[in-house]
């Protein structure tokens, strides 16, 4: 092959050089029609001056063809002509033209007038620019027959980003774009360099004929965007999305990045911007620890709060792969030199909890470290209360004895009327913060040093691991079937982000003891959610008429302890707070002596591995427990 390899590039430079006389030889001819063409404005065909011409022809071929090869002309690839070509090339003829008149100035080869110059020089531009972008167009028109495999796509939004979109892909290979959708009826008819604008009813007609629909409006609000996206489900196409104008302006993404549509645009969920006054104040020059650093939840914390300027951001987390992903992650985008320090190890340990409380001196501790996969924690109950449930236990101790400023655990809707393992654990995991959060204003002199024990509760995150989204998604790709508990089923739902903010945000807020709620917007039926996704991929449901499908939706039943819906309060009435979506609540709880008590018997029973007795005494710590493990 390498004997080969110098003979290839001998063709190749052969081919580049007959590319560039053919180029050359087309301008000659150009500027001879040119020049001739300019005498037919002057004088009758009959007194054409010949002598004239000839010389001036002479001279401007003998100019103008170096100045075109010296100045790059011959460089650039005529598939790509645009307007900067043009005005390049408009520069160069004006240079000639200056050039030809020196001669006529001091050698006095030939003489013309002004208006002939001015002639001669748009005439000149307008026969060699003409030239590139009708080659460019014959190119582009072959490009177009060349395969027979494009994908047929229509661009929603014939706005500013879809005429950018459009001159992306244009030059595309293996993309036919068929024209543009708009909502304004007054481009309707309308074209944008000759792709016409249609209404969205012409995807009634061009449905089977299109392949993929590009949506195009960067600036939408997320409201109506779902809306958008519910309308273009009957057609049943897959809708590709530009990136959002923050990332194009920050330069993380081109405007020829098209993604799939996300199930937050589904959603149509707008998130609240984070209230100036309690996001930052109580994180900027604090200790931070996060436990479950490596979590979804957990992992931003990390991201939001390293953005706030902390003094240390201190990762706690179990599993190593997810501390060294979350901890390399911090790293790279550690602008602010932030010290950060990886702590492996459980949060059950409870000296590891304490030594690490006391020499990396924290301030402030985020407890998002839990077990919550409910079909597993249903079969294996003693981890899950022990790892959910003590760990917190643990945490607050070692707070307490390190005097903390704040220890805020992150709970679950789950928790509310708990039917499953998760959500009892999580709920004692609450009774126990509460029961410290009495003990400090109980004991603790007014005003003095004392550590605020607080909790938030909210929904499903949207891309938590375990949750449904990613698992549709998955078996989507995998080309079904779906598997839905039951059809009935209604979540909450919030992205990450917004989440972690919310949680950052309460922290300000908190006196010792309250239950923070965050503001989960409108339940979705996951049902609806499975049928749009499978419907934004391009794909169709099973039809139990003609049994005709692609993507089948299978009911498996509820599993153990699992609700139809979910709740966020237990038993009492919640108030606003400064932030419109995070309300203020004060929960019933169980007496610090009473709890100790029964923690107490708990623990000795959990570390003899009794499940029965352990069920038994969770089921008077938590009598709204519903509990479904039958044993």
């Amino acid at each position: 092959m390498k004997f080969f390899k110098p003979i290839f590039q001998y063709i190749y430079q052969l081919s580049t050089l007959k590319r560039k006389f053919i180029r050359i030889a087309l301008d000659g001819l150009l500027i001879l029609l040119a020049i001739c063409s300019s005498s037919l404005f002057f004088v009758e065909i009959a007194k054409i001056n010949v002598k004239e011409n000839f010389l001036l022809i002479f001279v401007c071929l003998l100019v103008a063809l170096p100045i075109y090869a010296l100045s790059g002309q011959y460089k650039g690839l005529t598939r790509y002509v645009g307007s900067n070509s043009f005005y390049k090339l408009a520069l160069r003829n004006l240079l000639l033209i200056c050039i030809l008149l020196f001669f006529q100035l001091f050698f006095d080869f030939y003489d013309l007038s002004i208006k002939k110059w001015i002639l001669v020089y748009l005439l000149i531009t307008f026969f060699t620019g003409l030239s590139r972008f009708v080659l460019r167009d014959l190119l582009l028109s072959q490009n177009k027959h060349e395969f027979s495999d494009k994908s047929c796509i229509i661009i929603y939004g014939a706005g500013s980003a879809g005429v950018q979109l459009l001159a992306s892909l244009k030059f595309s290979r293996n993309i036919l774009i068929i024209g543009f959708i708009d909502d304004d009826p007054q481009l309707w008819g309308r074209s944008i360099n000759g792709f016409k604008i249609y209404s969205t009813e012409i995807l009634k007609t061009l449905e089977k004929k299109i392949d993929k629909i590009f949506l195009a409006i960067p600036s939408l609000s997320k409201i109506r965007r779902k809306e958008i996206i519910h309308d273009l489900q009957k057609f049943n196409l897959p809708v590709l999305k530009i990136p959002s104008i923050e990332e194009i302006t920050l330069g993380k993404a081109n405007i020829d990045n098209l993604k799939p549509i996300t199930t937050e645009d589904l959603l149509g969920r707008e998130s609240v911007l984070p209230e100036p006054s309690l996001l930052g104040p109580g994180i900027k020059n604090e200790v931070i620890c996060i436990t479950g650093a490596g979590g979804s939840i957990g992992s931003e914390l990390c991201r939001q709060i390293m953005k706030l300027g902390p003094k240390r951001l201190v990762l706690f987390e179990n599993s190593e792969p997810s501390l060294y992903l979350i901890e390399q992650e911090l790293l790279k985008s550690n602008l602010k030199r932030i010290e950060v320090v990886s702590i492996l190890g459980s949060v059950t340990n409870r000296e590891l909890v304490k030594k690490v409380f006391m020499e990396q001196k924290i301030d402030i501790v985020f407890h998002s470290a839990a077990y919550k996969h409910v079909p597993l924690l249903e079969i294996n109950p003693i981890e899950g209360i022990y790892n959910n449930a003590f760990s917190t236990k643990y945490v607050c101790e070692a707070a307490q004895y390190s005097k903390l400023k704040k220890v805020i655990l992150i709970s679950t809707d789950k928790a509310v009327r708990p039917t499953n393992i998760l959500g009892a654990s999580k709920r004692l995991a609450e009774l126990i913060v509460q029961g410290y959060a009495e003990e400090q204003i109980k004991y603790e002199q007014k005003g003095s040093n004392k550590t605020i024990f607080t909790m938030v509760r909210f929904g499903n995150v949207l891309g938590s691991s375990g949750s449904v989204v990613p698992l549709f998604e998955k078996q989507i790709k995998n080309g079904g079937p779906i598997t839905l508990t039951h059809p009935e089923v209604i979540r909450y739902f919030m992205t990450i982000k917004e989440a972690a903010q919310l949680v950052i945000q309460s922290t300000v807020l908190a006196e010792g003891g309250e239950l923070f709620l965050l503001d989960m917007g409108e339940p979705v039926k996951i049902y609806d959610l499975a049928c749009q996704m499978v419907k934004l991929s391009g794909l169709k449901l099973t039809d139990k008429k003609t049994r005709e499908s692609e993507i089948e939706i299978v009911t498996t039943g509820l599993r153990p302890g699992e609700k139809l819906f979910e709740e966020l309060l237990i038993d009492s009435q919640s108030e606003a707070t400064k932030h419109k979506l995070i309300f203020r609540a004060n929960e019933k709880n169980i007496s610090p002596k009473i709890l100790w008590n029964f923690i107490e018997q708990l623990e000795s029973e959990l570390n003899s591995q009794n499940e029965e007795k352990v069920l038994s005494l969770m089921q008077k710590l938590i009598p709204e427990w519903e509990m479904s493990i039958n044993k």
